[in-house]
C-alpha cells in the first residue's frame, strides 16, 4: 500500500500489526509524502529498525532527495547484495535514480556498484543496468572496451529488439 501511495490505507493496516511495524510505516509514509516531520523521524527510529529493507530504502530515498547522494549510496549498501529485496523493482528504481544523480559527482566506482545485478532484478532491469554502466563509464572514464563489455552485456539481456539495436550501436561507438 506504501508502495502505491495508499497512505491512508497502509495507516489502518499498520495499525493493527506491532509497534515497530507501525513506527515503519509512519517513516515510510513521512518520506513518501516529503513530509517536514521525516527526518525527525528517521533519525528517532529505534535500532531494531534500522536494519530492516523498508528503513533503508526510505532512508536512502529521504537522502537522496536531500542531495546527500554518497549517504543515500552507503544507505542503499547497507542491504545484502546477496539477498533479494522485498518489491525489487522499487529498489531498482531507486538505485537507477541514484546512479544518473551520482554521475554529477563522478564516482564511478559508486554508480558502477548501484548498477550491479542483484537478486530479484528483472531481465529488463538487468538490461538496462548493463546498458548505464556502459554510459557511465564511456562518459565519466572514456574507457571505451571496458564500455564495450557493458554493452555487450546489455545487449545479450535486452528483452525487446529496441533494447539490442540501442546496445549494438554503442557498441559500435565505443
Amino acid at each position: 500500500m506504501i508502495a502505491q501511495e495508499n497512505w491512508a490505507a497502509a495507516l489502518r493496516a499498520a495499525e493493527k500489526a506491532q509497534s515497530s511495524v507501525q513506527a515503519l510505516a509512519k517513516i515510510r509514509i513521512a518520506i513518501g509524502k516529503r513530509d517536514a516531520d521525516a527526518e525527525k523521524l528517521l533519525k528517532s527510529a529505534p535500532a531494531s529498525l534500522k536494519a530492516e529493507p523498508g528503513y533503508i530504502l526510505s532512508e536512502a530515498q529521504f537522502l537522496r532527495r536531500a542531495d546527500k547522494l554518497e549517504d543515500a549510496y552507503q544507505a542503499l549498501a547497507r542491504f545484502p547484495k546477496d539477498q533479494t529485496p522485498p518489491r525489487p523493482d522499487e529498489w531498482w528504481t531507486e538505485r537507477r535514480v541514484l546512479a544518473r544523480r551520482l554521475a554529477e559527482t563522478q564516482k564511478l566506482d559508486l554508480i558502477l556498484d548501484l548498477l550491479k545485478p542483484r537478486p530479484g532484478m528483472n531481465a529488463a532491469a538487468l538490461a538496462d543496468a548493463a546498458f548505464m554502466s556502459g554510459m557511465f563509464t564511456l562518459d565519466l572514464s572514456g574507457d571505451a572496451a571496458r564500455a564495450e563489455n557493458f554493452f555487450s552485456d546489455s545487449e545479450k539481456k535486452a528483452t525487446i529488439e529496441a533494447g539490442r539495436i540501442r546496445a549494438a550501436y554503442w557498441i559500435a561507438e565505443a
